[in-house]
């Protein structure tokens, strides 16, 4: 007599297990993957006497580049890598992030076309975790600046292109009695790219700046759709009024692909998202910016922007020769800006 084979049971609540175990391992391998591509390692270090020794450089050194940085002389390869210096968080629940965008081009420093590693734009993003509100400060980047690494003043934004991230966060960091330690930082040439997968972005422009060479996009006022050439081309313009507005521009394109990114469909999202990976770089951790941040974006109910210093504060001067700088009325300036983030 043959023995019956007994029918094996399908167990069906075996699927959805199936189903999580491999959204669970496609979920970390894009973790990794992405935290890969977008996060730089950082060097930490106490205070300003150990900066030069950790970027394995020194005062003398740093003092001639940055001269020359000033002048509109940008090295050509990549900038030094130096370190943050650790602040203690002023308030819990106040976080600031150094937002700073970069060209990356070769140029001779003028409009439009600029030298490697050059931080365009610099902001500052300052969360409130508690009421949820946000406030943007642009920070001119031509503010004539104490650097203490070589006790002499020198452009904001040369911090950056001669020492890196570091170097910018902990001049920024000094000279506007802040407490950052996380950035972001975004090529410009890659933020195009992003408005280009996302459709564009609706700007109001004037009649002037619609039909400036760098705009061009039509002759009388409206809104108008950029793509992301158009829009990088908004962002750089300020000869046809003033770097005020310039930065006021940056703003309102970073305000525009914030809206337009909230209304696309996932999948557009996504390749927008895949899109800014190749032109991002931070260290605040992607578990932070896939959670916290995120969070704190979906309860978002306040923005407001300034700019230090505001164009009729009063406080500031400019130099024009031999080289252009901001000249800040700093305990004054530095007093608003406290004021404006953490309030009285």
């Amino acid at each position: 007599m043959s023995a019956v084979k007994a029918k094996r049971r399908f167990h069906w609540w075996f699927i959805p297990v199936i189903i999580i175990v491999v959204l669970a391992i496609v979920a970390a391998s894009i973790y990794a993957y992405t935290s890969s591509r977008i996060h730089k390692s950082i060097q930490y270090v106490h205070n300003w006497s150990q900066v030069a020794s950790a970027a394995q450089d020194n005062n003398s050194s740093a003092q001639q580049g940055l001269d020359q940085i000033d002048a509109g002389n940008f090295p050509s390869g990549d900038s030094k890598d130096y370190p943050i210096i650790q602040v203690k968080q002023k308030d819990p629940n106040i976080e600031n992030i150094l937002l700073v965008g970069i060209d990356a081009t070769q140029g001779n420093g003028g409009e439009g076309s600029y030298g490697a590693n050059r931080a365009d734009s610099i902001m500052v993003l300052s969360i409130n975790h508690k009421t949820n509100a946000l406030k943007i400060i642009s920070l001119m980047r031509d503010t004539k600046t104490y650097f203490p690494n070589t006790q002499s003043n020198h452009k904001l934004n040369a911090a950056f292109s001669y020492g890196g991230i570091g170097l910018q966060i902990d001049v920024v960091n000094y000279a506007y009695h802040l407490d950052i330690q996380k950035y972001m930082e975004f090529d410009f040439d890659g933020f195009s790219h992003i408005i280009d997968t996302v459709g564009g972005v609706p700007i109001a422009l004037t009649a002037e700046e619609a039909g400036y060479s760098y705009i061009n996009v039509g002759k009388t006022a409206g809104t108008y759709l950029l793509d992301g050439a158009h829009a990088l081309g908004y962002t750089r313009t300020r000869k046809i009024d003033t770097d005020f507005m310039r930065t006021q521009r940056q703003r309102n394109v970073m305000m525009a692909v914030y809206n337009k990114f909230k209304t696309v469909d996932p999948v557009t999202k996504l390749s927008a998202l895949n899109q800014c990976m190749n032109y991002f770089k931070t260290n605040i951790p992607t578990t932070e910016l896939t959670g916290t941040l995120l969070t704190f974006e979906g309860n978002l109910n306040d923005i407001q922007q300034t700019t230090i210093p505001q164009e009729d504060d009063g406080l500031y001067t400019t130099e024009t020769s031999p080289i252009w700088f901001w000249d800040l009325n700093w305990p004054a300036e530095v007093a608003k800006l406290q004021t404006y983030i953490y309030g009285s």
